[in-house]
């Protein structure tokens, strides 16, 4: 209940513009690693596996550590509360001298051209089903584009 609370607040200060961000110097691949192993239960009760190159080091110099955690951990969550039993979550982080990027590629059944449409929109349900009975609010994915625009970044997904 307290993390829905939190959800709901989060959402409000997106859509007024008023998220707090706390600039500093943040290690992308300790932060993955740290989400990672926040779900290892999760997925292992599944039967899933999270894969992640721990050996890849980037640290972003002007970054909000707690809101990239929060991105990440709902990307993370989503993954694992719709990939089908047995999947392969596999988490890829690419760097360049222009850009930082991570790619999530989860084993979940897709998305619709109407679920694409609809993807990062406060309270929106897709047509997908967590596999094991696990609750969705509707907001994570429109917190997370928040955050991530907030960084000067971009979001999207891809339907393989």
């Amino acid at each position: 209940m307290a993390s829905l609370v939190k959800d709901l607040l989060n959402t409000s200060a997106a859509q007024l513009g008023k998220i707090e961000m706390h600039f500093g110097k943040v290690n992308v691949s300790e932060l993955i690693q740290a989400v990672v192993e926040l779900y290892f239960e999760a997925a292992r009760a599944k039967q899933q596996r999270i894969e992640f190159d721990s050996e890849i080091y980037c640290v972003l110099e002007h970054a909000d550590k707690e809101r990239l955690r929060q991105a990440l951990d709902n990307l993370v969550s989503n993954a694992v509360k719709y990939s089908t039993l047995g999947g392969v979550i596999r988490i890829t982080l690419l760097k360049s001298s222009s850009f930082v990027r991570v790619e999530i590629d989860d084993a979940g059944p897709g998305f619709t051209a109407e679920d694409k449409e609809k993807m990062f929109q406060h309270f929106q349900r897709l047509s997908a089903k967590p596999t094991a009975g696990e609750h969705s609010t509707g907001i994570g994915l429109a917190i997370v584009k928040q955050i991530v625009e907030l960084h000067n970044g971009k979001i999207w997904v891809e339907n393989k």
